[in-house]
């Protein structure tokens, strides 16, 4: 008997190309550019009706906001993670982990929102990727990690 093949979970993602990165998010996401200064948002709902009426969980299950910022900087990762993290009152935990195999820092708040801090190789650029979970969408943020610098 032959091995049944295993169907690949993100084969219909939608692959965003921008100038520094690329990656790839489930269809159902929508993309706006903030700022100016190549921040994205990345959302998978309608943002206007959930900030008029405030978070409501079991109206907001496997709704998933991601921002991504780069900020100019020639500190090393764990130093700008330390920084950035120092300016927030939440607890997080840090796990260390890669990003399309460069060294990266997973921070998760106690509000469940996820940080992820990536150095670009070959820019003075640290990009801050934070995932805003309104219900449990960790195995969705699990396999988006397939982020090219």
């Amino acid at each position: 008997p032959s091995p049944t093949p295993i169907p690949n979970p993100t084969a219909n993602w939608k692959t965003y190309n921008l100038p520094d990165y690329s990656l790839k998010l489930p269809p159902t996401f929508r993309q706006d550019d903030i700022g100016g200064g190549g921040d994205h948002l990345f959302y998978n709902y309608d943002l206007s009706a959930v900030s008029a009426r405030g978070s409501i969980p079991a109206l907001d299950k496997g709704k998933l906001k991601i921002e991504i910022s780069a900020s100019n900087t020639d500190q090393n990762l764990e130093s700008f993670e330390n920084t950035s993290s120092s300016q927030s009152s939440l607890e997080t935990k840090k796990i260390n982990i890669a990003v399309d195999s460069q060294s990266a820092i997973k921070t998760i708040t106690s509000a469940k929102n996820i940080i992820v801090y990536v150095k670009n190789p070959s820019k003075p650029f640290v990009y801050s990727i934070a995932f805003y979970l309104f219900d449990s969408c960790f195995s969705i943020t699990n396999q988006i990690f397939n982020i090219s610098l």
